[in-house]
């Protein structure tokens, strides 16, 4: 009997209050429709299936493609956001929202030589107009000081004067409370890659589990090819788990013959410039040499950030064994977390017609068969 040809798709999440097996069902069930209609039937048969991991049995979903005889496509979630629960509090963001405002300010400034390397190329985070429009966020770290101290006096006043409104007021507050620490928590503690941070064991742990799925998939005899994807701050996960790959393949802990089954990236609603942008960590011009360290460990598929000049060059330890891997980014102008990816060798940046609006563009990727359509096609599954 021929053996099947046998596709691996991880997807990873962003943030939200995701759910187990809620990615898994959003990403398949669209996927499936669309290999329906591809194929021209309703019946495409799909199994749910599951796999001994290391303390853990993994469920995944596997579709029979009607395109290619003898052909499978298994798609598995990783799901992390049970890790990021209960670690963030609302002080946390106000300090977090301060240090990227400061964070801004220093790279704009720092940065200016940068930006006029980069206008005139159509990267449109470094053009003049857009460059001077982000004032806003080099002003946040003042504004969030004020903020931060303006509720101890308004509320002190409130109790003497206007105790009543408290007991009004506070049902909503702790409602905003916990909005912002379900949405903006989990980049507080993902983009806290400084190992002083009290987030930086959450956030490794986040890392590791991506890694060790994606390195479960690349052991797996059967796949032929394995497609990571990832969706808002998923992308950054994403990202960083190929990154991790590319070093643990260099070092020899994963098998370098591997790496040629890593045979795309993808990623829809993502942040990835925004966070190189603002979160990237900062280099003096003296330290040359910790920066070129730091460039060399961060160097999948990445353009350089800075034109700070290197008085002595080091050589690179890491070889890009995934420079092969065919990027494609997913983005629509009325989602305001994502963007074209100027800052990366992506391959292909698609901007797509979600037909959402600020509120509900963000989302929308996974109901949009199109972006489905292409996935299929380029990766003939």
């Amino acid at each position: 009997m021929k053996q099947r040809n046998a596709t691996a798709v991880l997807v990873i999440h962003g943030i939200d209050e995701q759910l187990p097996f809620q990615t898994l069902d959003e990403f398949t069930s669209t996927l499936w429709n669309v290999m329906e209609q591809r194929n021209d039937t309703s019946l495409l048969p799909g199994h749910h299936c599951i796999v001994q991991r290391q303390g853990w049995i993994e469920n995944y979903i596997s579709l029979e493609s009607g395109a290619r005889a003898n052909s499978t496509v298994d798609v598995y979630e990783y799901y992390w956001a049970y890790k990021a629960e209960r670690h963030v509090a609302l002080g946390d963001i106000v300090e977090w929202l301060i240090a990227t405002s400061d964070g801004a300010q220093k790279y704009y400034k720092e940065n200016e030589k940068l930006a006029e390397t980069y206008e005139g190329t159509g990267v449109k985070a470094f053009s003049k107009k857009t460059f001077k429009k982000r004032w806003y966020l080099k002003q946040l770290g003042w504004l969030m000081r004020v903020l931060s101290f303006v509720p101890s006096v308004l509320s002190t006043w409130i109790a003497h004067n206007l105790s009543w409104l408290i007991m009004v007021l506070n049902p909503v507050m702790q409602w905003v409370e916990q909005q912002m620490i379900d949405y903006i928590g989990d980049v507080v503690i993902y983009t806290s890659a400084d190992k002083r941070s009290k987030f930086y064991e959450v956030r490794a742990d986040i890392l590791n589990g991506a890694v060790d799925e994606l390195t479960a998939l690349l052991n797996d005899p059967k796949y032929t090819q394995v497609i990571v994807a990832g969706h808002s701050l998923g992308t950054v996960i994403a990202f960083d788990a190929l990154n991790r790959i590319n070093h643990e393949m260099n070092t020899g802990t994963v098998d370098r013959k591997l790496a040629r089954k890593i045979t795309g990236f993808v990623t829809f609603g993502s942040p990835l410039d925004k966070i190189a942008f603002f979160f990237r960590e900062h280099t003096p011009n003296e330290e040359y040499l910790r920066r070129q360290i730091l460039n060399h460990y961060h160097s999948f598929k990445a353009k350089p950030l800075t034109e700070q000049p290197n008085p002595k060059e080091l050589s690179n330890p890491f070889l890009p064994l995934l420079d092969h891997v065919y990027w494609i980014n997913f983005w629509d102008p009325e989602d305001k977390v994502s963007g074209q990816l100027d800052f990366y060798r992506v391959d292909k940046n698609i901007q797509l017609a979600l037909e959402k609006n600020v509120l509900s563009a963000h989302t929308a990727y996974w109901q949009h068969q199109e972006m489905y359509r292409i996935i299929l096609d380029r990766w003939k599954i």
